[in-house]
């Protein structure tokens, strides 16, 4: 979804780039300015965040007993594997794939810890097993 936004923001500012024949070339420089401005303002993370999302993530739904049944339930892992799954490629994938199936659960986890949603996707594409591009 990350990756997107940006390109049709970069497609957005190359049209407006593009506009010398347009009767207001400031309205242009205006648009592409703000389109510029929300690029920037992109929540970022690098993979060390992405690893600490999804371990707080985990960490968060483990207090919750309702939440962490229905994770087991969906993964087919008991409580008493979680230790060895996590050191599995594409498990912290997993728990963020986990809260994007289930915007209700994300957005109380996105509340509760003041984080901003849209990095889970961003997390995602960072972490093994997370790239959904390649599908």
């Amino acid at each position: 979804m990350f990756f997107w936004i940006c390109s049709t923001a970069i497609n957005q500012i190359f049209q407006l780039a593009c506009c010398a024949q347009a009767p207001n070339l400031l309205y242009c420089g205006t648009q592409m300015a703000q389109l510029m401005d929300e690029l920037i303002k992109m929540p970022k993370i690098d993979l060390d965040g992405a690893q600490d999302l999804a371990i707080n993530s985990l960490v968060f739904m483990s207090q919750d007993s309702d939440l962490f049944s229905r994770f087991l339930a969906l993964t087919g892992i008991t409580a008493d594997q979680i230790r060895m799954a996590a050191q599995e490629p594409g498990f912290l994938a997993g728990v963020l794939q986990f809260y994007l199936a289930h915007e209700p659960t994300l957005m109380r986890y996105c509340t509760e810890t003041e984080t901003d949603p849209a990095l889970f996707q961003e997390a995602l594409r960072l972490l093994p097993g997370g790239r959904q591009d390649a599908y």
